[in-house]
């Protein structure tokens, strides 16, 4: 879909299994498949009303929140995205990509989303043995390391293990 084009909310579509929505500011969003194709679906939950965005040029995979907007990340790249700059105008930002940490990022790790402070996350992927979890900067296009320390016996280092990630998660040390 080009930058400004409407898609009638009406249409059928049914959300991607694969993906997982986005709440921003009383709006969820998440991608669906619909008879053309990938949209981002938005709905809307103070007038209970869906409405259809288009993706921008290349298909979208992941979502993920971005300093309080939507960001669409490639398909076939982690560090490929778009910004909805305006979901009434579907107005995508420019392109943007980040830097490869090292040669073998690609094969070893996934996107799982952003920090407060508008880091992408990435988690190394379930088959990998790494202990460390990297953190990017895209203003800056920097990249960080979060490692964890193992004390593992040497006969467990051969087994897999996976990281997992929950962004913005917040606990509240009120007691009740």
């Amino acid at each position: 879909m080009e930058n400004g084009q409407r898609l009638r909310a009406n249409r059928k579509h049914r959300p991607a299994s694969d993906a997982y929505g986005r709440c921003i500011e009383g709006v969820i969003y998440y991608l669906a498949k619909a008879n053309y194709g990938t949209v981002v679906m938005s709905f809307d939950v103070r007038s209970e009303k869906f409405d259809m965005i288009g993706v921008p040029p290349k298909y979208c995979r992941k979502l993920v929140t971005y300093k309080g907007w939507l960001a669409c990340f490639d398909a076939w790249d982690d560090r490929r995205f778009w910004i909805l700059e305006d979901a009434q105008k579907q107005i995508w930002s420019v392109e943007q990509e980040l830097l490869s940490p090292s040669a073998d990022f690609g094969r070893g790790f996934k996107l799982t989303g952003s920090t407060h402070a508008g880091e992408f996350i990435y988690v190394p992927k379930r088959d990998s043995r790494l202990f460390y979890v990297l953190l990017c900067d895209p203003v800056r296009n920097s990249w960080r390391r979060f490692e964890f320390e193992m004390s593992v016996r040497n006969e467990e280092i051969h087994r897999t293990y996976a990281l997992y990630a929950f962004p913005n998660h917040i606990d509240s040390q009120i007691s009740l």
